[in-house]
């Protein structure tokens, strides 16, 4: 006979006791973790929601984009009076009243150009809900090149997907393109490669059911990866699931491992420096020669296209520009003195001992590539 005391009052005050009977959830892992979440519409507050309830410690959400009455219908963390308010803001504030007990954080921000390559390393599981594949190109990249996991989701109507990247021996998120993926993602941008601000974005059917289930499926094989030290893994690791709600039908694909796929590159080797973006680049150079004992001259390269200046080959004008080429307005691309289309001078390598690095683009946290005497570093920002 067993006569252990059941407290039954621990059976209702433990918030998270149903989910700890789950016979490997161990939820010291969850309070422990720090979950980031790129877009914060309709799967973006379905996942930081989730995440929420289930108790992860540590919720980051970074996203662009402010609250519209059309959102209120499918965003769980957005009310009628955060419309005109930055989506991330309405999500921290209203994931506190879901669980004051976690800690959350939002970024207003571009996560192509404000983030960089070294700041997904502070993160256990990456989770996208994104609507753009631009923007999964770059956080699929940089998320392999650190060796954080990443959850991708994606919505449109009733149907939904979820990938599952865990790098460096899953396939990726670019494993999965087409010669005409590239070409799609090609049309963003005219010939000369500068964005055409004038194209105007489609706009996708969405339903918060369909909403539900993808974000739902992408917080578990989240929760299965913050528990990969206790033996568990991810269900969908170098796999894709989608889902029919035309049919309620689920189907599984492998996603191969496509050889000589560019969001492969995997460093298990960096270094370090306290430099960031506020640092000159003579600065970087400096601690980077303090860091290897290298003597001679450092190139220090970005993985963008920066245009540095100008010029005019009808009126001979020069114009500087110093800023990568995809940021460049339509309006900067004409010579203010004769409107004639300007030429470019454009490089990936860092220019101008004196300028502040984030002068010329790079993001917080960016690894940078750096060559010396014929070998290559590669250097991790502050």
């Amino acid at each position: 006979m067993n006569n252990e005391v059941i407290d039954l009052t621990s059976l209702s005050e433990d918030r998270y006791e149903r989910q700890k009977r789950i016979i490997w959830w161990d939820q010291d892992v969850l309070g422990d973790a720090k979950v980031l979440v790129v877009g914060a519409g309709t799967l973006g507050n379905e996942i930081c929601k989730n995440l929420a309830l289930i108790g992860v410690g540590e919720i980051w959400v970074v996203d662009n984009d402010t609250v519209e009455m059309v959102n209120l219908n499918r965003c769980v963390l957005m009310r009628e009076d955060d419309i005109g308010r930055g989506k991330v803001d309405a999500i921290v504030k209203h994931i506190k009243e879901l669980n004051k007990t976690i800690k959350v954080k939002g970024l207003f921000g571009d996560v192509i150009w404000d983030l960089g390559a070294g700041f997904y390393r502070n993160f256990d599981v990456v989770i996208l809900g994104l609507d753009n594949r631009e923007a999964r190109m770059y956080v699929n990249k940089y998320c392999y090149l650190v060796g954080t996991p990443l959850i991708d989701g994606a919505i449109e109507g009733l149907r939904g997907r979820v990938q599952v990247i865990d790098p460096p021996h899953t396939s990726c998120y670019e494993c999965t393109f087409s010669e005409k993926d590239y070409e799609l993602l090609s049309v963003k941008y005219s010939c000369p490669g500068l964005p055409i601000e004038d194209l105007t974005e489609g706009k996708v059917a969405m339903v918060a059911t369909t909403s539900s289930i993808i974000a739902g499926i992408q917080v578990q094989e989240a929760v299965l990866l913050m528990h990969k030290k206790k033996g568990r893994q991810s269900s969908l690791a170098g796999r894709e699931l989608r889902f029919d709600g035309n049919t309620n039908e689920l189907f599984v694909y492998e996603i191969p491992f496509r050889e000589g796929c560019l969001g492969h590159f995997y460093l298990e080797e960096v270094i370090k420096v306290d430099s960031g973006v506020d640092s000159t680049l003579s600065e970087l150079i400096g601690e980077i020669k303090d860091k290897t004992n290298e003597i001679g001259g450092i190139t220090v390269t970005i993985d963008r296209e920066i245009a540095y200046t100008g010029s005019c080959v009808k009126c001979g004008s020069k114009k500087d520009i110093l800023k990568p080429v995809s940021l460049i307005k339509k309006g900067e691309a004409f010579c203010p003195e004769c409107g004639e289309m300007l030429g470019f001078d454009t490089s990936g390598e860092l220019r101008g001992d004196d300028r502040v690095l984030k002068r010329l683009g790079v993001p917080e946290s960016h690894i940078l590539t750096a060559y010396v005497n014929g070998k290559t570093y590669y250097v991790e920002l502050q």
